[in-house]
């Protein structure tokens, strides 16, 4: 669905780009994080737009590259589900780009997986709440196991 959104956004010309564009970080980002960084926005948006007002055809690229993954997904949950290892999987609370509840399934496709939501936090939890984090990353990783 998201990937139908930004597609329409992307083909539906300048005008809707423009739209498209004034609202992404919202979107993409938790609340916290877009009112701290409330005076950049404008920056940030105008940048994004000027990059790809003429090259939305590169967007629109980036996002049909990543249907043939999607549309596997169902096809290849035997393999995912085979994998020996331990998974972490860290949402932002407040993602609505993947809602953390379509994120939670993966719990269910993987024998041996933990669940950490950020919250106060959006899409690019890494970037959002870079502290809480990489404190869970690595008490992962310095584990080699979900039970740390």
């Amino acid at each position: 669905m998201y990937q139908e959104i930004s597609l329409r956004f992307y083909t539906g010309g300048p005008e809707v780009f423009e739209l498209y564009t004034h609202y992404m970080y919202e979107k993409i980002f938790g609340e916290e994080f877009v009112s701290a960084m409330k005076a950049n926005l404008p920056v940030l948006r105008s940048r994004f737009h000027d990059r790809y007002k003429d090259q939305t055809h590169a967007l629109v690229r980036l996002t049909l590259a990543q249907n043939p993954f999607f549309e596997a997904l169902d096809g290849n949950l035997a393999g995912y589900a085979a994998f020996p290892g331990p998974v972490l999987v860290v949402p932002g609370a407040e993602d609505r780009t993947i809602p953390p509840w379509v994120q939670k399934k993966l719990l269910g496709v993987f024998r041996d997986a933990r669940w950490e939501p950020i919250e106060g936090s959006g899409h690019v939890v890494y970037l959002e709440k870079p502290d809480g984090f990489f404190a869970i990353l690595r008490r992962f990783l310095e584990a080699k196991s979900t039970r740390f």
